[in-house]
């Protein structure tokens, strides 16, 4: 004679058996969101440009007159592919915006990258008559800072979709001592969820 075991006990071993895999399902899930997928910052490289169009008068009063051409490479480490829409950026001068960047819509695909090309005119005024500008020129160095704000759509495996706040900072400091108007740029970005 043969002994079965209860149905009840079947049930519960299948319940069982399902709720592990679901865990062990949901673990992997997060290990990976947590390691592989979690979003990080791009990276920025800044291309060599300088200032066209440069004209600068020290008398009767200081005055400057230039457009800058802005060229940066955005590496996207994630493995989501990420668009952006309504980017704002400015130029700053010792804390005090000169212009605004124009900035096209785009996208950077999953570990790729993409260059991104801005072209404006400096407010020279603005620039000419702070305070600090004539010392600046005697140093040789003029120091700008451009901040960009990007709203990003990350999307991940073609599925998941959430968005994520990029800010991206560049210095630069233009050249003018030896009228070469070169400007070297160092850039970061910061990430936030």
């Amino acid at each position: 004679m043969e002994i079965t075991a209860p149905k009840s006990r079947k049930i519960c071993c299948f319940t069982t058996a399902l709720l592990l895999i679901a865990i062990v399902i949901a673990a992997v899930c997060a290990t990976l969101f947590l390691t592989i997928l979690k979003p990080r910052p791009p990276e920025i490289i800044p291309h060599r440009t300088r200032l066209r169009n440069v004209t600068v008068a020290l008398f009767p009063e200081p005055s400057l007159s230039a457009s800058l051409n802005m060229t940066i490479t955005i590496k996207n480490p994630n493995y989501g592919d990420c668009s952006y829409r309504n980017a704002s950026a400015e130029v700053y001068y010792r804390d005090t915006p000169v212009t605004a960047l124009p900035l096209q819509d785009g996208a950077v695909p999953a570990r790729g990258q993409i260059d991104v090309v801005a072209h404006t005119n400096l407010d020279g005024h603005k620039v000419a008559s702070s305070t600090s500008f004539l010392e600046d020129v005697g140093t040789g160095s003029l120091n700008f800072t451009a901040v960009a704000k990007m709203p990003v759509k990350v999307t991940v495996l073609k599925t998941f979709k959430f968005h994520v706040s990029v800010t991206i900072r560049c210095d630069m400091s233009v050249k003018v001592s030896d009228q070469s108007y070169d400007v070297l740029s160092t850039c970061a970005s910061k990430l936030k969820i």
